[in-house]
């Protein structure tokens, strides 16, 4: 009896000595003149771990303001983020749309909060009938604890393009499921402009 007692308190630690990483996400949808190109990102980490991942990456806790600073944060960060879809998920009508890749990344350090600007890239032209997305920024191992600021997110698109979009929760869309009910989307639909 002493020996699973023993177990179940090890287990507990174990379980509870995990620290969450927590991050306030601002992301915009991200439109140029052939049509959706990416989601812009703005996350700030919490003071803890921001603290924590800069240590790792660089034994101190403060990042040093330049291209290699950026460069092994990405690393430690995104090293394993590409299957993920750099925790940008784009879903067009029954599929989910894969990423090309991470642009403009950038990284600085601010009240002692890592902050992280990127764009993850993506590429669906817009038609002369509208087309209907939904974008989502979360980390499903919820490694990441993301904190959507919806009054700071929104969609940047040139005047070439019609685009309308609101916020609202993911609960109930079939091709969403696998996403906690509280995560929110970026419901967009976008076609060229009626000249």
């Amino acid at each position: 009896m002493q020996k699973i007692l023993l177990w179940v308190v090890l287990l507990n630690a174990l379980v509870f000595a995990h620290s969450t990483v927590r991050v306030e996400v601002e992301f915009s949808a991200v439109f140029d003149e052939v049509g959706f190109s990416g989601v812009r990102n703005h996350w700030v980490y919490d003071e803890e771990s921001s603290r924590e991942i800069l240590y790792k990456a660089f034994g101190v806790d403060s990042v040093p303001n330049d291209t290699l600073a950026s460069r092994i944060v990405f690393d430690n960060i995104f090293e394993n983020a590409r299957e993920k879809n750099y925790y940008c998920y784009v879903l067009n009508g029954a599929d989910f749309v894969s990423a090309t890749g991470v642009s403009d990344f950038k990284v600085s350090y601010k009240a002692k909060k890592m902050v992280l600007d990127f764009v993850v890239d993506f590429s669906i032209p817009a038609r002369g009938e509208y087309t209907m997305i939904v974008a989502v920024v979360s980390d499903q191992t919820n490694a990441i604890m993301m904190d959507l600021v919806t009054d700071k997110t929104g969609a940047i698109f040139p005047k070439s393009l019609d685009v309308e979009y609101f916020y609202d929760f993911l609960h109930g869309m079939t091709m969403m499921k696998a996403f906690r009910p509280e995560v929110e989307g970026l419901f967009l639909r976008f076609k060229k402009a009626s000249k």
